[in-house]
């Protein structure tokens, strides 16, 4: 099962990748990349926190758009990404926050005891914002 998720998350990733690339849409402006690293024995755990974040921000109609993937290969062991793209400062306004999602998606009790699982289960995080400098790239 393991497997499939991890698949599953590379796919996604490659996708996203790809698919503008063979549209030829414009790359986002910025992207803020969230890196978790979870404690090897609390993956399951993390993992059922992010299908539950994904399956709440649908359910609310959370606007941003986010690709996750597992690091497999060249990075710390049970380390996770989330891409964030967006092209202005203004939409990061517009999106509910994680807690917001949880709460809204599944109630204040629920939502919190699902939040306390989810960051119980993680070591450490981080979540740089990236510029594209478009000029430097094949198009530009």
């Amino acid at each position: 099962m393991k497997a499939v998720v991890r698949f599953a998350f590379v796919a996604a990733f490659l996708l996203a990748i790809v698919l503008p690339v063979v549209a030829q849409n414009e790359p986002t402006q910025f992207i803020q990349i969230v890196t978790a690293t979870v404690r090897p024995n609390a993956v399951t755990e993390y993992e059922d926190y992010v299908k539950k974040i994904i399956a709440g921000a649908s359910k609310i109609g959370a606007p941003q758009r986010v690709l996750a993937y597992q690091i497999g290969v060249g990075g710390p062991s049970f380390t996770y990404n989330f891409v964030i793209p967006f092209n202005k400062w203004e939409e990061m306004d517009n999106w509910p926050s994680i807690p917001q999602i949880l709460t809204r998606a599944y109630g204040d009790a629920e939502g919190a005891r699902i939040l306390k699982s989810g960051r119980d289960a993680i070591e450490h995080t981080e979540s740089p914002v990236y510029r594209t400098l478009r000029k430097y790239s094949a198009e530009g």
